[in-house]
């Protein structure tokens, strides 16, 4: 079933979801282990095999590895024809530079635009997030905070600007 049909399968891994259950697990948080077994003894009767998974888990990669594969099997088990060898995730080294890739064409091409846009970013993460990442992001909003960012340009060898930031210009 599935070979003779082009109708594969993605994983989407990214995100802070993933990486928050991660780094809970692994900061030894009570909490978000307490919730992790829980959805883990949805899947897994054995107790030695929930505290297996959950010390794999302190690698997010672990977490969407074992997730994708209960997919895998219970599309399997419902008949669903997917061709398995075309299987990817977000994760995959071919498709961050399919995605690099199309920013650096859209950037050659004029079609981005730098410019003051408002957004949420996460500190200990190094990145940008919507709200639908962070862990109740959904029913606890978090604020924007005004920013007002300095950029100091270094001496060579450097050749890149260093940005800083401040709540606000009336603190320099």
């Amino acid at each position: 079933l599935g070979k003779a049909v082009l109708f594969p399968m993605g994983f989407h891994i990214s995100g802070t979801p993933v990486l928050a259950v991660a780094d809970g697990l692994a900061r030894g948080d009570e909490k978000q282990r307490s919730i992790t077994s829980a959805a883990l003894a949805e899947y897994v009767d054995d107790p030695a095999e929930q505290e297996r998974l959950l010390q794999q888990f302190r690698d997010p990669l672990r977490i969407a590895e074992y997730f994708s594969g209960l997919i895998e099997q219970t599309f399997d088990t419902v008949g669903l024809s997917i061709d398995w060898s075309k299987k990817f995730s977000t994760g995959d080294e071919a498709y961050q530079r399919l995605v690099q890739w199309q920013f650096r064409s859209l950037e050659r091409c004029g079609i981005l635009e730098q410019g003051r846009y408002p957004i949420l970013y996460s500190p200990s993460d190094r990145n940008a997030v919507g709200e639908d990442d962070i862990k109740d992001g959904d029913v606890d909003k978090v604020s924007i905070v005004e920013m007002s960012y300095i950029c100091f340009e270094l001496l060579p060898p450097v050749d890149a600007p260093l940005p800083t930031a401040t709540p606000g210009a009336e603190d320099c």
